[in-house]
Formats: structure tokens, sequence, C-alpha cells
């Protein structure tokens, strides 16, 4: 029996998603750009799939794109070709590479960025925050839910700043660890351009989105050419399977009641069943009872144990979790979040990450909780030479 507890990095693809991928491929995989009926059909479910995405958001615009990495970075450098040169752009230290790999680039285009520093819980700090935020700021971007620690960013709040000091600046939030897992729609809260990913609820990879509020849509331009597909953002025939999987995967979600209660309730039985079983472990973000944490995210440090030696350690014992972000695991370095909430070297090299599904279960808490204790006592009298 396999225990998954890696679902930042990648959830399994439901299995009406998988139907709604199949019926696609083999019943209306037509070029949505041609003429004909069934292509006419092919663009009538890109409509409807488009039109239900922006009334989830509440988006003026839904640009469809390959993923994540791409919608984040359409809207900064896409942005950035018609921002003020000698701006500045504010970039939280908590984002995924998908954003911070952008900054030496819009350095490099002339604008000035600034990185805002995080709590120790890894939430944006709105103090020093309000201090960098000035009438030269013409861009903000902060993720809404950390894919390292769970802690979930203050975007209601970032955007009130916004709107007093710097009213012409775009909002950007990375919603890919958020989006269809938190309460609040992030848009409704003043964000002007959102990234999402399919494979990240249950769809399919390769196909995300970036959605838009009617200013972005004004404020954006091309970073690849070749036709008019998705507004002129992101030429190239439609990936309709990929877009009808993760219309099934927001439609799934979505008619899950008590979803969002019930992963917390099982994340925080993790923690405690962990807690109770190894003294000195350590938390990497806010609280896993807190508001301020995402309900599906545990970041801990076990004592003693290295978590790379610890996750292969559970990986035999069919228990999967992760080390950090999966887009970065094999650099071994300090991610710029840990560091900037303080975290050492030792005690970032000691983490593992443990992400919930709506569909992880009870018994597979009790499973992985039991399994971590385990291999962390037959771990732990080696520690010194265990330890990486």
């Amino acid at each position: 029996m396999i225990v998954y507890l890696d679902n930042s990095a990648t959830t399994l693809a439901h299995t009406s998603v998988i139907s709604a991928v199949s019926d696609a491929m083999r019943e209306g995989d037509y070029n949505p750009s041609a003429l004909y009926h069934g292509a006419v059909q092919a663009e009538k479910t890109l409509n409807a799939c488009r039109a239900r995405l922006a009334k989830t958001l509440r988006a003026d615009k839904i640009v469809y794109t390959s993923g994540g990495t791409e919608a984040d970075n359409i809207a900064l450098l896409g942005a950035a070709r018609k921002l003020r040169r000698g701006g500045e752009i504010l970039i939280s230290r908590a984002e995924h590479a998908a954003v911070f790999g952008q900054i030496d680039s819009l350095a490099r285009k002339g604008f000035i960025v600034r990185q805002i520093p995080l709590t120790t819980e890894g939430i944006v700090n709105i103090g020093p925050l309000s201090d960098m935020i000035n009438e030269r700021t013409v861009m903000i971007s902060v993720m809404e839910v950390s894919n390292e620690t769970g802690a979930v960013q203050p975007l209601a709040a970032i955007a009130e700043l916004r709107r007093k000091v710097a009213p012409g600046a775009l909002l950007h939030s990375d919603g890919v660890q958020g989006f269809m897992r938190m309460s609040y729609n992030p848009m409704s809260a003043g964000v002007d351009m959102y990234s999402l990913s399919a494979h990240k609820i249950h769809g399919p990879k390769g196909v995300g989105a970036l959605a838009l509020s009617k200013s972005a849509v004004m404020k954006l331009s091309p970073r690849s050419f070749g036709g008019g597909h998705e507004y002129g953002l992101r030429p190239g025939t439609e990936n309709l399977p990929g877009i009808a999987g993760l219309d099934a995967a927001v439609r799934l979600l979505a008619g899950m009641e008590g979803m969002r209660e019930a992963v917390r309730a099982r994340k925080v039985t993790l923690y405690r069943l962990l807690a109770q079983s190894l003294p000195g472990i350590q938390v990497n973000g806010p609280a896993p009872d807190s508001s301020r944490a995402a309900p599906h995210i545990l970041n801990v440090s076990p004592p003693g144990i290295g978590g790379e030696i610890l996750l292969h350690a559970l990986e035999a014992e069919g228990v999967y979790v992760g080390t950090g972000s999966a887009c970065s695991a094999r650099l071994r370095r300090l991610s710029e979040g840990f560091k900037a909430m303080g975290i050492s070297e030792e005690r970032a090299e000691r983490s593992i990450r443990l992400s919930l599904s709506p569909f992880t279960t009870d018994d597979e808490i009790e499973l992985a909780a039991a399994a971590i204790v385990r291999c962390h006592a037959r771990l732990y009298p080696y520690r010194k030479k265990l330890f990486i």
C-alpha cells in the first residue's frame, strides 16, 4: 500500500479528470480555430471551460498556459514590457523559483527589484512592506500559499496597501498551492494576475492558467509570437484535452463540501501524532492549526536525521513525502524562504514536507505517522553518520 503525502509536488489525477481528458481526445479533439462543425464544437467547449474558470475566480480574462511556471512568466515579464522602466518591483522572499528566478531578467530590463522580508513564520512582513511601497512601485508579486511551509500570505492587506499608496501598480499572486484549497477569492481581494496549475488539484500535467483583471489585460504584452490565441498573449493551438481536465478538476473540488476543514483536521492529527513521539520536532512555518497555515501543507524538522535520509527510509515502507519544492529539491541549497525565516541550514536539512489532499484518509494519516516514528527510531542511533 502506498501512502502518498507529497501532494504539493503533484497530485494524482482523479478518475473524473481522466475521463474528461479521454473524452476530449476521442470525441472532440479538433482545432478550435478551424471552421467546420467539429472544430466549432471544440471552440464552444473551450469557451465554456474558460467562462466557468473566470466565474470561479471572478476574473475578467483567462489565459490558458502550460502550467504555473509559464503563467508566472507571462505575468511578470509580460507586464515588464509595458511598465515604466526604472520603476520598483517588489517580490516576496517566499516565492517559488518560477517567480524568484525572474529577478535578474527584470533587473536587466531596467527595473529596481526589491525583496519583501518575511516573519519567522514565513509570512510577508506587513510593517516593512508598508515602508517599501511608494509612488515608484509598478508591480508586486506575492504568492498565495508557500509551497515550502504552507504559510498563507496576507493578500487582502497587501492589496489595500497598494490601493492607498501605489494604485497603478499591478499585484500578481502565484496561486499554484492555494487555488481551490483556500476559502476566499484572491481576485476579489484585489489581485490583478493569478497563476494556477492543473496538476496540483488532481488535474493533468502540462496545463494551467493566468487569470487577469481588466486593468492587467491592458498592461500585458506577449513574450512569444505566432498567432492570436489566448488574446495574443500565449500563441499556439489550445490544449483542449488538458483544459477539459483542468475544468473537471475545478468542478470536482468545488463540489466537495467541507473539504478544507477535513484536510486541516487530518493535518493537525498528523502533527500531534508526530509531536507525541518525537520530542524536539520543529514546525517550519505557522502552527498547523493556525489560520495562517494552509490546510494541506505541514513542514517539520524531526531531530537528528537528514530529511533526505528519512524520505528514502519512508519510501521503502511505501510512504511518499517531500523535502521541499520538487522544482528545487535537487539543488541542495538553503532556500530563500528558509533564509528569510531565519531557519538554519542544519534545521533545513532535517525538514520534510507532508502535503495532503482531499482524498487522504484517516487510516493513511495513522500509517504515515507510525512509519515516520518507526523510521526515525531506527535511524536516530546512527544520526552522526547519516546526517547530511
